[in-house]
């Protein structure tokens, strides 16, 4: 992808001209609501709003403002979401909101968001394959308070077009409420039952559902229709009563509304039920009219990015349409008017370019997303710096670059980088231990993930190891499990050239560190009873604590060889075979056999004794390290209790006929039968009657 000259000048920019730092502060659309509201400052936030609402229809560009204060697909800042995301005690101040301005169409709004997005919650936000069916039951339910709440909002002030644009997105996926036909008609609905199944559910299983409803602040009391307002603008069922219809409402409202439509498409493309031809039908009809040459562009090229949003290039065998489909890309990245069209294409280029290998590609890619603003994820913020370091060295171009993707960001490393380069002094950033501090507070929310880990390792592949280590310890200094876990590892690392110095003990502490806090999260999260799916972020807790048990049984392991008090042997012996058994239990692929070997290995023979009857199980099934342990372990002199030398060889040769050849069988039993001439002799005497059929791990086929 060629540099023109506008991004060739913008680089230009970068290098030479360094922007003032910024203070990372969020930037709301309109207002931050949740603190309005938690400081009670109703008349004020009704008037920011509502004059917002006059002018979004004024200009695209206020509408589009006023668009994304309340809405959330594709748009996670949205000035609503703290509260929505508070939960039942959002809900509450946007209550208190209400009862203490009850006409305000606001106040009716933010309701109308916050059940929209708790009913995405329920039914969670991927292709919903795990939703149980009471999910299903309290996302319907947080559908029908959407659709009350939008009624009210739009009673409040007939001019309230997002109400419309909201109800109209959860429409398309849940539906409508059993009374709205009725209701519509001008039917008397009050005191019909809204989500009959919420309350049969609940007659079924109370406890899941209460847990459910707690979630949200969904209750049986509000299970039926209210007594609602009946808006002049809202159609009657002879109008329209389809799929369509809050969208047909809101364009009643708003005749030449834009983004709602931006909203609405994407939920009639086929991954929707949806088709594409029903959308161009759409588009050519007289609904967008009222649409400019670029925004007519944008909404088809939502149809575009459908088909490529899930495309891999490694997908594409033909070089001729691989050719086409990144040319296209290509294009819409250049040419498209819409900055969003424009993020989509340089998106799914740079994994084009990373997935073929053409890092010049991938280079310029970036220094094109850089020009267009657009945030950069984890790995390609890290790719963006390794350029950077080789080309611009000794430029503003990373300080820039860090100060722009670290506002608002997409991925937490941008904002890690911040932070770390603010407390050192780094790339250009002036060394300030507060603002330093304030950068990496806002990481608190991945504190459990492997982001922490994962950028700290960033520095030794950008070949700055110096910073490894001085990040690392900031984060073990806040607890960062990810932090711990990668000092650890390199106390542990007996390999020359390591960033700090081989200690069993200091690796040992971190490790214990990192698996408590690990432990403590994941119990946290499983004593949540009945908890919603999650709708992405970091899952691999139990993989993390599982790498981090094995890595304790090492420590406890080289403990025993390098400690010279005897004494201490026999707890440094079982916490190897506990963390082994725990890693095991975990998922850990070498953790079992080693389990089984260490057994033999251990000083105290009673610890050896407690785990028998596991070894003689797995023995039986003719697991490798079990038969040797008992071999081990039967031919062991000092073993009062299983000393029989008989059976030692016995297992040893089922080992060595099951496993021929196998090194593990020569390496631990070759001292115990083979390495002098009598021990051999004494071996074949007690193994050469033995039978095939006697052979562990059989099928027996009477059974």
């Amino acid at each position: 992808m060629e540099l023109n000259d506008r991004v060739l000048n913008a680089t230009a920019t970068m290098c030479n001209h360094k922007m003032a730092e910024n203070s990372g502060q969020r930037e709301w659309f309109i207002a931050d609501i949740a603190s309005f509201l938690r400081l009670k400052r109703y008349d004020e936030l009704d008037e920011l709003f509502n004059h917002a609402l006059t002018e979004s229809f004024t200009s695209r560009e206020a509408e589009k403002r006023y668009f994304l204060a309340w809405t959330q697909m594709c748009n996670p800042l949205y000035d609503l979401e703290p509260l929505v995301e508070a939960g039942s005690e959002g809900l509450a101040l946007i209550k208190a909101w209400q009862n203490a301005r009850p006409r305000s169409t606001h106040a009716w709004l933010a309701e109308t968001q916050y059940w929209n997005h708790r009913a995405w919650l329920y039914r969670s936000y991927g292709w919903a394959r795990d939703t149980s069916h009471a999910m299903w039951i309290c996302a319907s339910a947080c559908n029908e308070q959407m659709m009350i709440a939008a009624i009210n909002s739009i009673d409040c002030d007939p001019r309230q077009w997002m109400a419309a644009s909201l109800a109209n997105t959860n429409a398309q996926v849940f539906g409508f409420p059993d009374w709205m036909a009725d209701f519509l008609k001008g039917n008397e609905t009050v005191g019909t039952a809204g989500v009959p199944k919420l309350a049969d559910y609940h007659q079924r299983s109370p406890q899941e559902i209460d847990a459910l409803m707690a979630h949200s602040g969904l209750s049986l009391d509000n299970a039926v229709c209210p007594s609602l307002p009946r808006p002049s603008v809202l159609l009657t069922t002879d109008d329209d009563f389809s799929l369509n219809y809050w969208l047909t409402v809101c364009l009643r409202i708003f005749p030449t509304a834009y983004s709602a439509l931006g909203e609405y498409l994407p939920f009639r493309m086929p991954r929707w039920n949806g088709t594409h031809q029903e959308i161009n039908a759409f588009l050519a009809s007289g609904t967008c009219a009222h649409l400019s040459d670029s925004e007519r562009e944008h909404l088809e090229l939502l149809i575009w990015w459908d088909e490529y949003r899930d495309l891999s290039v490694k997908e594409i065998d033909e070089p001729e349409i691989r050719t086409k489909t990144i040319a296209k890309a290509q294009a819409v990245a250049s040419h498209a008017r819409n900055q969003e069209d424009r993020h989509n294409a340089l998106g799914w280029l740079l994994n084009c370019y990373d997935d073929v290998g053409d890092e010049e590609a991938l280079w310029d890619c970036i220094q094109r997303a850089v020009m267009e603003n657009k945030k950069l994820d984890n790995y390609f913020t890290y790719q963006a710096i390794k350029f950077a370091l080789r080309d611009f060295p000794d430029s503003h171009w990373i300080y820039n670059f860090i100060c722009q993707n670290s506002q608002n960001a997409e991925g937490w490393a941008a904002v890690i980088y911040r932070g770390y380069f603010q407390l050192a002094g780094l790339f250009g950033f002036e060394k300030n231990t507060e603002r330093g501090n304030a950068w990496l507070d806002r990481v608190s929310a991945i504190q459990h993930s492997a982001t922490w880990k994962w950028t700290i390792r960033s520095f030794g592949w950008l070949n700055r190891s110096e910073y490894c280590v001085p990040l690392a310890e900031v984060g073990a200094e806040r607890n960062i499990p990810g932090a711990l876990h990668w000092l650890a590892d390199e106390y542990n690392n007996r390999d020359n050239g390591t960033l700090v110095p081989y200690q069993t003990a200091t690796a040992l502490n971190y490790y214990q560190h990192a698996a408590q806090i690990l432990r403590d999260h994941i119990a946290q999260r499983d004593n949540t009873p009945w908890p919603l799916i999650a709708n992405g972020g970091y899952s691999g807790y139990e993989a993390d604590l599982r790498d981090i048990y094995f890595s304790l049984a090492i420590c406890n392991q080289r403990l025993c060889v390098e400690e010279s008090d005897p004494a201490k042997w026999p707890g440094y012996e079982k916490n190897l075979l506990d963390y082994l058994l725990q890693a095991h239990q975990l998922g850990h692929e070498q953790a079992w056999g080693l389990f089984l070997l260490n057994i033999f290995e251990v000083t105290d023979l009673t610890l050896a004794h407690s785990h028998l009857a596991v070894i003689q199980e797995e023995a039986q099934k003719g697991t490798l390290q079990a038969m040797v342990t008992l071999a081990r372990l039967h031919g062991n002199k000092q073993d009062k209790v299983l000393f029989n030398i008989k059976q030692s060889a016995r297992w040893t040769h089922f080992a060595d006929t099951l496993y021929p050849d196998n090194e593990l069988v020569r390496d631990c039993l070759y001292k115990l039968h083979f390495d002098t001439r009598w021990k051999r002799m004494r071996y074949t005497w007690h193994t050469v009657r033995i039978p095939a059929s006697e052979l562990p791990g059989q099928v027996n086929p009477m059974v």
